[in-house]
């Protein structure tokens, strides 16, 4: 019986985070766009998915953000974080591949709460020990890339991530301890920001892959029967093409960024590539809002 799990794994095995031989990058660009094909809409719908369009209207960020960022951080901004403070009481918040902690923070702004922190990523950064002495039940470890779980606290019932799942060999594994550490608790909420085929022309060798909608299918499937999940289409053709344009792609050999050339330029053109992909079918996105609610009646269920 064909396993186009095993293949997927097969195929996007090399990571592009180190540098790479000629054959090497053939076969990462080769491999990841097979996967993108073979795990595509087509395979996801066979399967029940169904992507889904940003449900909040765009609030264009300051400064000049790639789109996938400035159409992340606006979903931030308006999630109906209320509802999850409700109901969980307190937030513990778990977030793989952390980089300085400052999403911690930020999100803890957004709830308007003091929440309790635990960030991981490989190597450690010079703002976590600052951050720690401000924040008492804020914890940073450095992770071994093997026992995700290890990471974890106990009472943990929200795991984010944004742009780190790609560079994660054993994805699944991280993807797999999220879900049972959130069936230990009544409420909990995953956001996790992962690049789609797309990324491949825009970023290039970057990560080991991106997420097919096909994949998305797998980890919605680890999810307990308690827990509504769903996709959300970050941005879409029209952002493609003005991040090809302003910023470059494999296509173009990466240009000069020209955002700092003529930013107003570049955040008009922005907010209409935005505008335009929220009215378009959302199965092309840059990135994915991959979202899970338990205990509580957020946004996978509207």
């Amino acid at each position: 019986m064909f396993d186009v799990t095993r293949l997927s794994r097969h195929l996007t095995a090399v990571s592009g985070d180190k540098s790479l031989g000629v054959l090497e990058r053939v076969r990462y660009f080769a491999g990841n766009l097979a996967n993108n094909v073979l795990r595509g809409n087509v395979r996801a719908r066979r399967r029940g998915f169904q992507a889904r369009r940003m449900p909040f209207p765009f609030s264009l960020p300051a400064g000049t953000p790639s789109p996938g960022r400035a159409i992340s951080e606006s979903f931030l901004d308006s999630y109906p974080w209320n509802a999850f403070v409700t109901a969980c009481g307190r937030p513990s918040i778990h977030e793989m591949g952390c980089g300085s902690g400052r999403a911690a923070e930020n999100l803890s702004v957004r709830m308007g709460v003091e929440v309790d922190y635990a960030g991981a990523d490989i190597k450690p950064h010079e703002l976590w020990p600052h951050l720690a002495q401000r924040h008492e039940s804020w914890n940073f470890s450095v992770f071994d890339g093997v026992d995700f779980s290890a990471t974890i606290p106990p009472r943990a019932n929200f795991f984010y991530s944004q742009s780190a799942a790609e560079h994660i060999e054993a994805d699944g594994d991280f993807f797999a301890a999220a879900a049972r550490a959130c069936n230990k608790v009544p409420v909990s909420l995953q956001i996790h920001f992962i690049p789609a085929p797309i990324c491949l022309r825009l970023y290039g060798q970057h990560g080991f892959r991106q997420y097919p909608s096909d994949r998305l299918v797998e980890l919605g499937a680890l999810q307990s029967a308690q827990t509504a999940w769903a996709a959300f289409a970050i941005g879409g053709a029209n952002c493609a093409a003005l991040h090809a344009k302003w910023i470059g792609d494999c296509l173009s050999g990466y240009r000069t960024d020209r955002r700092a050339a003529d930013p107003e330029g570049y955040r008009a053109a922005l907010s209409a590539a935005v505008s335009a992909d929220l009215n378009a079918e959302p199965s092309h996105p840059i990135f994915w809002a991959f979202v899970c609610e338990t205990g509580f009646s957020g946004i996978t269920l509207r």
